[in-house]
Formats: C-alpha cells, sequence, structure tokens
C-alpha cells in the first residue's frame, strides 16, 4: 500500500500511524528544492520541510520511500539541478521519480504560457536535464525501470508496472478513473459534487468507454514502451484481446525498429537509446496504427495519469 504525503503533513507519529494500519511504502511530493519554483507550483511547504518528512519516516520505521521531483521548470539550470537532486539522492530512498514540467491543457501553466508569462526551457535543455538524471541516478544505484522512474532492485512502484501493462485498477472518490474488463470510467470531480451524486445516486461516473480490440492493444504499446523492459507482443495481444492475425502493431514496431528507434531483444521490443528523448512521439505511432475507420482519439485524457505515487 502506497500514501502519497506532502511533506508539510507528514511527520513521525503520522507516519507510524500508517505503518500501523498497514501502509507500506510512503511517497514525498518534494516537487523541487529550489523555493521560486516551489512557489510557482503553489506548494505550502518550503524545502526544509521535504527532509524533514523523509527523515520523519524513516525514524517511524519506513523502508520504502519515493521521493517526487518535477525539472525542467522556467529558468532551470543543469548546475542547479544536480546539486537539488544530488542532495535528494544522498538520503538514500529507494525509488525516484523525476518528470519534466509539462504545460498541460486547462491549466494555469498553459495560460501563463499563452500570456507570455513564462518561458519554457528549450528541449536541448530539457534533454540535459534527463541525461543528467539517468547519469546520477545509476551512480546512486537507483535504476531506470520506467520512463521517469527510479529505484533499486525490488523497490519497482508495483500499482504504476500496472498501469504501464494496461491492468485493471480501481479508482474511488471525486475525479477518480477505473479500468474495469476492458471498460473505462470515469468520476465526477470535485468533492462536494462527488459526495451529493453519491448520497443521490449511489455513484458518480459521469463518463464510460469500452474501446475496440485494435485500439486497446495501441493503448497497450503506448503504455507499456513507457518500461524499460518494453513490450511483449503476445502479452499485448491477450491484454487487448487481439488476434495475431489482426496485430497491426508488431509491423509498426519493425518499422520503427528499423529506423533505430527500437530495439528487440528475446521477443520483446524496447525503446532504443536513440528513441528514448522520442519516447512519447515513438508511442503515439502506436495510437495512430489503427484498424481503417477507428477513431485515431489520443485516450491520454483519459488514461491513468503519469505521475506515479
Amino acid at each position: 500500500m502506497t500514501l502519497e504525503c506532502n511533506p508539510e503533513s507528514l511527520d513521525r507519529d503520522k507516519a507510524a500511524m500508517m505503518l500501523d494500519h498497514g501502509a507500506t511504502r510512503l511517497s514525498i511530493g518534494f516537487q523541487s528544492l529550489e523555493p521560486a519554483t516551489l512557489e510557482l507550483f503553489g506548494r505550502v511547504h518550503d524545502v526544509d520541510a521535504s527532509f524533514r518528512a523523509f527523515e520523519a519516516a524513516r525514524a517511524a520505521g519506513m523502508d520504502d520511500l519515493n521521493v517526487d521531483l518535477i525539472y525542467a521548470a522556467p529558468g532551470h539550470a543543469p548546475g542547479a539541478w544536480r546539486a537539488a537532486l544530488g542532495r535528494v539522492l544522498a538520503l538514500g530512498g529507494e525509488h525516484l521519480s523525476a518528470y519534466n514540467l509539462a504545460f498541460e491543457e486547462d491549466t494555469a501553466f498553459s495560460r501563463w504560457l499563452r500570456e507570455g508569462r513564462l518561458q519554457p526551457l528549450p528541449e536541448e535543455r530539457e534533454l540535459e536535464l534527463f541525461e543528467l538524471t539517468r547519469e546520477l541516478c545509476a551512480a546512486a544505484g537507483l535504476a531506470p525501470y520506467e520512463i521517469s522512474n527510479y529505484a533499486r532492485a525490488g523497490h519497482e512502484c508495483r500499482h504504476n508496472l500496472n498501469y504501464w501493462a494496461n491492468g485493471d485498477y480501481l479508482g474511488v472518490g471525486p475525479s477518480a478513473v477505473s479500468h474495469v474488463a476492458g471498460r473505462r470510467l470515469g468520476n465526477l470531480k470535485g468533492t462536494d459534487g462527488y459526495a451529493a451524486r453519491v448520497a443521490r445516486d449511489g455513484e458518480a461516473v459521469v463518463w464510460a468507454e469500452v474501446l475496440e480490440p485494435t485500439a486497446r492493444l495501441g493503448e497497450t504499446w503506448w503504455l507499456g514502451l513507457r518500461r524499460t523492459a518494453g513490450v511483449d507482443p503476445e502479452e499485448a495481444r491477450r491484454t487487448a484481446g487481439v488476434a495475431e492475425a489482426v496485430d497491426g502493431a508488431v509491423e509498426t514496431a519493425r518499422r520503427l525498429a528499423e529506423l533505430g528507434l527500437l530495439q528487440r531483444s528475446g521477443g520483446r521490443f524496447a525503446l532504443a537509446p536513440r528513441g528514448i528523448p522520442l519516447a512519447d512521439r515513438v508511442a503515439a505511432e502506436f495510437l495512430e496504427a489503427r484498424s481503417e475507420g477507428e477513431p485515431a482519439e489520443d485516450p491520454k485524457s483519459r488514461a491513468p495519469s503519469s505521475t506515479p505515487l
């Protein structure tokens, strides 16, 4: 059981209580070690609070800890990231999640971007920060098992591995998304509205969809290629319920391998070193490789969040 914690709300007693109630893993949202960036993100904790929270969890006996960081905020410099990441890795955590800042639609960040109040980093700088992250994590003994996630052996995040395998999961609460037996469901956003709908109807599902098998196959590859282990075509077909005779994803994978973007080993396809910086674009090829007549809708808005716990 993983619980996600904001640094300002975690102390030793609370961490001990979580352990007593079955939690086995905590994820602490440091987000940044730069005060100006924390303010930009709207965080209410300071840098010292992040380290106090980590130490409190350790003191309580929690031996599986993740730190969540975001890099490539406007103005983020490699030297500052090297120093910050070095401080975090020196804590000896079992897992690190490090995501580059994304300007999602319908957010304050995207609006500020349009208004010119924020300037995104050049792609070359983002790539430099990404490669620096891999270098420092490797030196600290944390292997990249997914594009943005690093862990000591045996400490990979199991529920996120399930998401990336396009497995089933149940989401409970406002805004939560579920994926059960090929059917994806989304709950109403907002706590008050969610509670009122549940009291009235017994549930608060506001949208549902069932993807056709070939579309589900495309999603399975799209998500699975985030993992260092990559995708086994036979496993992907079983997950999607697609017969081998109608599997167009393998041909797409072979084409991308010929371009040097994917590599094949032991029957599995994974991102090649050349393809890792282009991971989103490479994976999107499988969303576009649908049978004739199917909609090419990008399921990103209804896929599980890539932000780990």
